[in-house]
């Protein structure tokens, strides 16, 4: 079983019963998951998810897919919920960015203006 992120679209995809599913944490897709569990926010959702049950799994791949083939999802097999719940954080994380950071003030160097460049560090940092 594989999983796929492309952190450019936020999407992830993974492979699920020898199927392909892709999943996106876009804005409508996690209210609706909120509200199917029952809490507000994400610090909410997060709590739920980590129970790691099946209905919880379940009910975060079907409002997190944006598959043409989500109705396969009704067919998966127990034994997929691990790869599940590693998507569903997946899709969540890279749907999520971080803040942008305030830009910093360019400096005086010699009396001249610098500009602050660019921040070396990356965005977002998954291991």
């Amino acid at each position: 079983m594989t999983t796929t992120v492309n952190p450019a679209t936020g999407e992830v995809a993974v492979e699920l019963g020898g199927q392909t599913f892709r999943l996106r944490a876009a804005m409508r897709r996690v209210g609706e998951l909120e509200t199917q569990l029952g809490v507000s926010g994400l610090a909410g959702v997060q709590e739920k998810l980590s129970q790691a049950s099946a209905g919880m799994t379940f009910t975060a791949l079907k409002c997190l897919c944006v598959s043409d083939n989500a109705e396969a999802l009704d067919d998966l097999l127990y034994t997929e919920i691990t790869p599940a719940i590693d998507a569903v954080w997946k899709a969540l994380l890279f749907g999520l960015p971080e803040p942008k950071k305030k830009p910093r003030p360019a400096t005086m160097t010699n009396g001249q203006q610098q500009s602050p460049g660019r921040d070396s560090e990356p965005l977002l940092t998954v291991s």
